[in-house]
């Protein structure tokens, strides 16, 4: 997937993965120039980011490491992880949180079959976060942010966690919006909920949950919004690849034409 950028000046910054490289263009003065070759070893999980006025990419190469580079002045790898003779990286994204920059992936351990959670400062590869406990299976991964605090969602088709990453960027497990509907059903209620909290504690946790609720519908209407914006540019990048086409045709009969008639003059 093309990530597009554009810059103060109105110019369209394009990068996208393309076979086993990745590929730079600058839409400026010369949009049809060719493209630049930040990376020949790409294999798959493409992702960018802006983060302080540069543009931060990752990558799993044909060694299995993840990679994070910028193009600030010149290409530069700000973190990677060991090769290994098979992918067990999956899903890795890049997040911005209280001005850091984050790198979330999870890590197969094929003698247990199972999946963990990190997260990694590339800025800062010494401080690491093991996010979870492990999963069977590769859980789907959700952010939003909400009262200064990351809320970060791992969820597999019979597990859900919920996990709070504080501005000071410690982590804890919350409840999830499953245990939490399961702990307000009315059954539930009777049995357990009825000797340990008042009415007002139950009414809190329901305005909660529906606040929680909204934030991510408006998460989830923002990404759709920044999707289309993305298609728009990718048509608008189309047409003019096509009209260079046929300017180039176009200049090529000129040409053909220019070389007869020099030919019948000269001969």
């Amino acid at each position: 997937m093309a990530s597009i950028y554009e810059t103060d000046h109105g110019r369209l910054l394009l990068l996208y993965p393309r076979g086993h490289q990745i590929l730079f263009q600058n839409m400026g003065n010369e949009p049809f120039r060719h493209s630049t070759v930040l990376s020949s070893d790409y294999f798959r999980d493409f992702d960018s980011i802006l983060y302080k006025e540069t543009i931060h990419y990752i990558y799993q190469n044909t060694k299995h490491q993840l990679m994070v580079n910028t193009l600030s002045t010149g290409q530069r790898t700000l973190y990677q992880t060991e090769p290994s003779g098979e992918p067990v990286i999956s899903s890795p994204q890049l997040i911005l949180f209280q001005q850091n920059l984050l790198l979330f992936y999870f890590l197969y351990h094929p003698m247990e079959q199972q999946f963990t959670a990190h997260a990694v400062f590339p800025y800062h590869p010494e401080r690491s976060l093991i996010l979870s406990d492990a999963f069977t299976e590769c859980p789907s991964l959700l952010f939003f942010e909400k009262k200064k605090h990351l809320h970060i969602e791992l969820s597999v088709s019979d597990r859900e966690e919920v996990l709070l990453l504080s501005p000071d960027l410690q982590i804890k497990k919350i409840p999830s919006f499953h245990a939490v509907s399961k702990e307000m059903n009315p059954r539930a209620e009777k049995a357990s909920l009825k000797d340990k909290i008042d009415q007002k504690d139950k009414t809190n946790q329901k305005e909660q949950l529906n606040q929680m609720k909204q934030e991510l519908t408006t998460a989830r209407e923002t990404i759709s919004e920044q999707t289309r914006e993305i298609k728009r540019l990718h048509s608008v990048i189309q047409s003019a690849v096509r009209q260079y086409n046929d300017l180039m045709q176009v200049a090529s009969q000129y040409r053909d034409e220019a070389v007869k008639w020099h030919n019948k003059f000269v001969n």
